[in-house]
C-alpha cells in the first residue's frame, strides 16, 4: 500500500514538473480548443453562411454573394428573407405570407394578399400559366409560410413548390457581403 501511495507521488509530482515546464503550450491548447468550441457553437447552431447562386433574389442578392443567416429565429413574418431546402437544394426567397393567410391569384396573374392585392405586377406570365397551373385560391397551411422570389421570373419559389413547411426553413437572413468584385 505504502508503494501504490509512492507511485501515485511520483505520478502526480511528475505531471505537476510536466504541467509546469509546458504551461505555455497547454493554455494555447486551451485556447484552440475552447476557439473551435465556440466557431462550432457560433456556425453549427447559431448562425450558418451560404453563398448566392442563380438569379433568384437578383433585385438585393446577386451571385456569388454571402449571405449570414441565424438559425434562432423560428417564428417568420412576411417579409423576412429566408433560407430553406426543397428536395435537396437550398434555396433564398422572401416570405409573403403565413399560415392561415389567403393568397389569390387572378387570371391576369396579379396577386392578392387576404383580399388586398399586393400590387400590379404579373406573378405569372401567360408563358408560365402554362407550365405551371396555380390554385386560383390557397390558404396557406399552419406550420407552413408562402415564400416568392423578388425575380418574378425565376419560379423556384411557392408558385412551383407549394408552401414551405416550417422544418424546412433553415434561417432568416441577417448580413450580407459582396464578394463578387472580391
Amino acid at each position: 500500500m505504502a508503494e501504490q501511495a509512492s507511485r501515485r507521488t511520483i505520478i502526480a509530482t511528475s505531471f505537476k514538473s510536466w504541467l509546469t515546464s509546458h504551461k505555455d503550450q497547454f493554455r494555447l491548447g486551451v485556447k484552440v480548443v475552447a476557439l473551435i468550441a465556440a466557431l462550432w457553437l457560433l456556425f453549427g447552431v447559431c448562425f450558418g453562411l451560404h453563398r448566392i447562386s442563380g438569379p433568384a433574389m437578383s433585385e438585393r442578392l446577386e451571385d456569388g454573394d454571402l449571405v449570414l443567416y441565424t438559425r434562432l429565429a423560428g417564428d417568420y413574418k412576411s417579409g423576412d428573407v429566408v433560407i430553406y431546402d426543397h428536395d435537396g437544394k437550398t434555396y433564398i426567397s422572401a416570405i409573403l405570407a403565413v399560415a392561415d393567410d389567403v393568397i389569390e391569384i387572378d387570371s391576369y396573374g396579379h396577386l392578392s394578399l387576404n383580399g388586398l392585392q399586393i400590387s400590379d405586377d404579373i406573378i405569372f406570365t401567360p408563358e408560365q400559366r402554362d407550365l405551371i397551373s396555380p390554385a386560383t385560391v390557397l390558404r396557406v397551411p399552419s406550420n407552413s409560410y408562402y415564400v416568392l422570389n423578388e425575380n418574378l421570373d425565376s419560379l423556384e419559389d411557392s408558385r412551383s413548390f407549394g408552401a414551405i413547411p416550417s422544418k424546412d426553413i433553415k434561417g432568416k437572413i441577417i448580413g450580407l457581403l459582396r464578394t463578387r468584385s472580391i
